[in-house]
């Protein structure tokens, strides 16, 4: 059996690091700097006869008007491209970051 998921959300919510520990060895790369991920990075888990292919995607982000800033909208266009290509979706985003109480 065969299962692919998709780790999608905004820049440094942790998709890289996320990825890694499934994984259980580095195949992203994880820095503080925004979008250090630039292309789909795929890393695979295998237990028994199972395989879970995790795939961590660019970082997305929104302009002031909802809007991909101009130079992420190629990579921005190519993550969203690629959802339906999944089995499973994952969406993250840092609460310390993006969430106002």
């Amino acid at each position: 059996m065969s299962l692919s998921v998709g780790i999608v959300g905004a820049p440094n919510a942790g998709k890289s690091s996320l990825t890694n520990t499934v994984v259980g060895s580095k195949v992203a790369a994880v820095s503080r700097k925004t979008n250090t991920t630039t292309h789909e990075i795929l890393g695979v888990l295998t237990e028994g006869k199972t395989q879970i292919c995790f795939f961590d995607t660019p970082g997305l982000m929104l302009g002031h008007h909802g809007f991909p800033h101009r130079d992420v909208t190629v990579r921005v266009e190519s993550a969203w491209s690629s959802v339906n290509l999944y089995d499973l979706l994952i969406v993250m985003f840092d609460v310390n970051r993006h969430l106002k109480m």
